[in-house]
């Protein structure tokens, strides 16, 4: 046996795993600080050399980092641009229509429909015509077009409605197919006059006259679609249907001026809030953007109407919405469920307002809000729609974010 082996018992310890490892032994070299400041120049010594070998003639390393400080900078705002582009060409539909200056929006015309039988003939105005015998005159029933022709180009028909301070159905419908449909230069003025004088509201927000019925979304759009409006787009097959013998002409007739003129005047008169207001925003369908701003714009005239206003933004309005308590006892919680409805809209029917982080901050809180403070136990006429309305928008705002 060796005398510098290990012995049997000392080579078990060093297999047994289950006792500690020795520790390594220490160095008996104490690093000083002069030598760890030797070691740093001498490495940077090195690395400087290699570099110096690299970089071409007549540059410092000062230069050099500034050169590849400003590359690195470019290359960060190229990637920015980039990753923009990318952004705005995945938003883009190849499929939606791009608004193009010279798009043709009218095809041919159509023969209208409704140039039935209006019975201006027994209205009560020509009736007391032909019944008095102080007038000198005995009147025809089957003439009494005419007669009614001649009073509206004269304006004698708009000064005897106002003076009985009312307009009968029949005389209401007779005008405005004149208005939409004669070929009449004059009757179209007369009748257009005599539509904005009726729909012209005082101080008071009155109308001058009473009128059993206003033209009807229906009218309007029949109107302007036998101009040969295209409805949906230009190429679709609708545009183009008919035969050769139904189509009147290319284009809009000059009927489309007295056609804006009603529109315009049937906008400015003050309109109740109640589901209605909400029908008139959803009638405007479409996903393209024409269709989508005038929905947000109808939402905002709307609002504005409501609230008094003549002028007046969207922040603005949104103040006023957001400023009424639904806590409150006398809040009418019917006209906080058409404001909501039409608050949506305004603001999201187009992406005009969705990076504007105030307004849809402060939109989004009143939605909490009026989703949490109005209880389950709340009774109140519309309390439960409100909060149902308010819970779902409040889900959508979050989503589109």
């Amino acid at each position: 046996m060796v005398m510098d082996e290990p012995l049997d018992f000392e080579m078990e310890q060093e297999e047994d795993p289950l006792l500690a490892a020795p520790r390594p032994t220490k160095r008996k070299k104490v690093i000083g600080l002069d030598d760890l400041l030797l070691d740093y120049y001498e490495s940077g010594k090195d690395e400087r050399k290699g570099k110096a070998k690299r970089r071409p003639i007549g540059y410092n390393s000062e230069d050099l980092d500034d050169i590849f400080r400003n590359n690195s900078e470019k290359e960060i705002e190229i990637c920015k641009i980039v990753k923009s582009v990318e952004e705005e060409a995945k938003k883009m539909d190849a499929t939606e229509d791009v608004p193009l200056w010279g798009q043709k929006v009218f095809g041919c015309q159509k023969p209208p429909s409704i140039l039935s039988d209006t019975g201006v003939e027994n209205c009560h105005l020509l009736q007391s015509f032909s019944s008095d015998e102080l007038l000198g005159f005995d009147l025809e029933i089957d003439k009494g077009e005419g007669f009614l022709e001649g009073l509206l180009v004269d304006g004698w028909l708009l000064k005897l409605v106002h003076i009985s301070g009312s307009v009968e159905d029949s005389i209401v419908s007779w005008t405005l197919t004149k208005m939409l449909y004669s070929s009449n230069k004059k009757l179209q003025v007369s009748a257009t006059d005599f539509w904005e004088s009726i729909l012209s509201v005082d101080e008071g927000d009155k109308l001058p006259v009473t009128l059993g019925c206003f033209p009807s979304y229906s009218v309007l759009k029949h109107a302007i679609l036998s101009y040969g409006y295209l409805f949906d787009t230009p190429d679709t097959k609708t545009s183009i249907s008919g035969s050769a013998a139904d189509r009147l002409g290319d284009g809009p007739p000059e009927n489309i001026i007295a056609w804006l003129r009603v529109v315009s005047a049937c906008c400015k008169v003050r309109v109740s809030m109640d589901l209605n207001c909400l029908r008139i925003v959803d009638c405007i369908t479409g996903t393209n953007d024409r269709n989508k701003f005038l929905r947000s714009q109808l939402a905002l005239q709307l609002l504005k109407i409501s609230f008094g206003l003549k002028v007046g933004n969207v922040e603005k309005i949104l103040k006023l919405v957001t400023s009424i308590n639904v806590k409150d006892k006398e809040c009418d919680l019917f006209k906080r469920y058409v404001y909501l409805v039409l608050m949506d809209k305004l603001l999201f029917s187009t992406d005009a307002f969705r990076n504007k982080t105030m307004v849809v901050d402060s939109w989004r809180n009143y939605l909490r809000s009026c989703s949490t403070q109005i209880g389950c136990t709340d009774w109140r006429f519309y309390a439960s729609k409100v909060r149902n309305k308010a819970s779902y928008l409040l889900q959508r705002v979050m989503v589109k974010r």
